[in-house]
């Protein structure tokens, strides 16, 4: 991989120059002067060490290096005194992924085989299934089937992969720890509930932490040996599926929006009142201020209506708009994002002030989709892109103000 040979070329041209006697000896009166600590950008040699030269830093354990190697997020010094916590390290963008050691990487190099980050972060975990333990994943498509489903008698992978002439006898050779199920690739062991296969032998049994995995609890989970415990931010409540509910949430509506208007539905379905008629392109809902904010395709105008009273809409003066194609509110600042697909960029405009800002604009293709995570300032948005092998579709997460891309 590229980034592996540059590194490995970046590491090769930090390594610390040999320090002859004499560049010691001229060094040696002036760092005698100084205490063991910074003093204008320079370091003081460590005690029972010999002094580095002016343009060095000394390492815990007397090795010299160059200062621009030092929270380069390299263990230059090999005892990673060059790494300490007062290393200030740049905030990874949205397309890089960030490692344990606060380094930046391309996000397609994460599980790719090769260590990136330099610690191993960037390859942890991505051998394991993702099949749950008792699940099976078939072969060539990673379809999770149960366990039980495997070998008996009915194929339920895509092309019939979980049923061999293998099936009759491939457990006659495991020592699983709890007990071993026939698959066409061999006996395969698996634990009671709450435990998985240890990865290191293939056949003992570990605790498997459920809240690492999607789909067991929905909002805040609690792992324990063997078992796990789900509970809810407050104003929900827990129902007896794991699932969190709002409190009096048969009172919540749900607002849509089709081709010719907005609807305000019940939460069961059965009930719907019209909010507007119009060739609405998309919509987003401020539940504080009780205000519906849509995209107009006839004038290709953004608006904001009230869904309980009967008011006329109003206009949010956008400049520049072409063709505005979908939108999100930022909830926190009551500030709209939208996406214009012809001009291809991303407008934002503050209600409270009236102030209109461009947030992304650069390599851009064909920008279709936007959302929003005020509680973290992301924002992520959809790039249909265009035929070639330039600008390929892809989903960008950025901050919030357009940075970090």
């Amino acid at each position: 991989m590229l980034f592996s040979e540059t590194r490995s070329n970046k590491s090769f041209a930090k390594a610390a120059p040999a320090v002859t006697f004499s560049g010691v000896a001229h060094h040696l009166d002036r760092e005698r002067s100084q205490s063991h600590e910074w003093r204008g950008g320079q370091h003081t040699p460590h005690a029972g060490c010999l002094p580095c030269l002016e343009e060095q830093f000394q390492c815990g354990n007397c090795r010299c290096i160059q200062h621009s190697a030092r929270c380069d997020h390299r263990n230059d010094c090999g005892d990673a005194s060059d790494e300490t916590d007062d290393c200030l390290y740049r905030t990874c963008s949205g397309h890089e992924f960030a490692c344990t050691n606060q380094l930046c990487v391309a996000q397609q190099w994460v599980c790719d085989g090769t260590d990136d980050c330099g610690d191993g972060s960037d390859e942890i975990d991505c051998k394991m299934s993702a099949c749950h333990p008792d699940e099976w994943a078939c072969p060539h498509t990673g379809r999770c089937i149960p366990l039980s489903s495997v070998c008996d008698g009915e194929k339920d992978c895509p092309s019939g992969q979980d049923e061999s002439d293998r099936c009759e006898n491939s457990c006659t050779a495991t020592s699983c720890e709890f007990r071993c199920h026939a698959t066409p690739t061999g006996g395969h062991c698996y634990c009671r509930q709450g435990y998985q296969i240890n990865p290191a032998d293939n056949r003992t049994c570990e605790d498997f932490n459920e809240c690492s995995s999607w789909g067991f609890c929905d909002q805040i989970c609690e792992n324990s040996p063997g078992s796990f415990h789900c509970s809810c931010h407050e104003g929900y409540a827990l129902d007896p599926t794991n699932v969190c509910r709002a409190h009096n949430s048969e009172d919540m509506e749900l607002i849509i929006s089709s081709s010719m208007e907005i609807l305000v539905l019940t939460s069961d379905g059965k009930r719907a009142r019209k909010v507007l008629d119009g060739d609405i392109v998309d919509v987003d809902v401020d539940s504080v201020e009780e205000l519906v904010y849509y995209i107009n395709n006839t004038d290709k105008q953004v608006y904001s209506v009230s869904y309980r009273a009967k008011v006329a809409p109003t206009l949010i003066p956008l400049k520049g708009l072409a063709v505005p194609v979908d939108l999100a509110l930022d909830w926190l600042t009551r500030s709209v994002y939208l996406v214009d697909r012809d001009t291809a960029r991303i407008e934002m405009f503050n209600i409270p002030s009236g102030l209109q800002q461009n947030i992304v604009a650069d390599n851009l293709q064909a920008p279709v989709a936007i959302a929003l995570d005020p509680n973290t300032g992301y924002m992520f948005f959809a790039d249909r892109g265009h035929d070639g092998p330039t600008m390929k579709p892809r989903i960008e997460r950025v901050f919030m103000d357009g940075s970090h891309r």
